[in-house]
């Protein structure tokens, strides 16, 4: 399977079925690295592990943040990769994993999609 390496940009937010505005998009970037993750979203930085199971379908992560506003939390989600198109979809009650790509009017499912973003040289 290819690699989540690297830094990737949102194309798209949804929360509980409601799009998030581009100009908050354009705040936000994700970097992944092996088991660790870095998020900037505006001002905010968020960093943890993330837990990798391939074994089921959909793909899924756990999520738990070691530094800012989600330290201490345990965020589970799903995803997939397709080329350089990452969909995680989160559940951010902590306890529920999502069982499909989409959010319905549930404010505690946060859907994005990230493209990844070209490397600098």
């Amino acid at each position: 399977m290819a690699t989540t390496d690297g830094t990737w940009k949102p194309v798209s937010v949804e929360l509980g079925g409601e799009p998030l505005p581009g100009e908050v998009l354009d705040t936000m970037e994700l970097m992944l690295e092996g088991n660790s993750y870095f998020m900037r979203a505006g001002d905010q930085l968020d960093r943890g592990t993330i837990a990798f199971n391939e074994a089921e379908t959909p793909l899924r992560m756990d999520i738990t943040g070691t530094k800012g506003p989600n330290a201490g939390r345990h965020i589970p989600a799903i995803w997939r990769l397709e080329g350089d198109l990452l969909t995680i979809c989160y559940g951010l009650e902590g306890e529920s994993r999502p069982s499909s790509f989409t959010t319905g009017k549930n404010p505690k499912l946060f859907l994005v999609k990230y493209r990844r973003a070209p490397l600098k040289l």
